[in-house]
């Protein structure tokens, strides 16, 4: 998929553009056939960023009795697989060479998730995994370096719920996030 920001440049940028060698600027900026200098710089709309990116969602769910899968037992089982995966994700500046930024994020976004519910209880497991990439630094402080590696990750999450009485709009509920204290790279 690509999309195009189109915006008007300003008369200075214009003419600093054409300076710095964006050749097909020069022809907007009019001058004085006498004397050269500038006299109008002829605004128009362009096409000055644009971003291209491609990759895959996918997404997996299975429900089951889990009296199919341990005989005795009561309940559902809910399973799910929802990932992400980001092939190209290219951006290109006016003037500059296209800079793709894929591994920055993490080109792999995984979250897994498994439901049980028996009657008033219900426990929630999440389990996130996000790929390791780049981190580019020359976006923050200055003590950070141009660019460094950040290694993968997984986050686990529990939640349990215990609904409280026939009929009635009432739970007790918990939630832990990231359970194992895994700290962000």
């Amino acid at each position: 998929m690509a999309r195009e920001l189109r915006t008007i440049i300003s008369a200075q940028n214009i003419i600093t553009f054409c300076f710095q060698g964006a050749a097909d600027l020069c022809p907007l900026i009019v001058r004085d056939p006498t004397s050269g200098l500038i006299v109008r710089v002829r605004p128009i709309q362009l096409n000055i960023n644009s971003s291209k990116t491609n990759g895959v969602d996918f997404e997996i769910n299975y429900r089951t009795p889990v009296e199919a899968l341990v005989s005795g037992w009561e309940g559902d089982l809910t399973l799910r697989l929802i990932g992400t995966y980001v092939g190209k994700l290219e951006t290109t500046a006016f003037g500059a060479a296209p800079v793709d930024r894929s591994e920055e994020a993490g080109q792999w976004k995984v979250n897994i998730t498994a439901n049980y519910d028996v009657g008033p209880l219900s426990l929630f497991l999440r389990h996130r995994y996000i790929s390791g990439g780049i981190y580019d630094g020359s976006f923050g402080p200055n003590d950070l370096q141009a660019s460094a590696r950040f290694p993968k990750r997984f986050y686990t999450d529990v939640t349990g719920r215990y609904r409280l009485g026939e009929g009635q709009n009432a739970e007790v509920f918990f939630t832990v996030s990231n359970l194992f204290d895994k700290r962000p790279p």
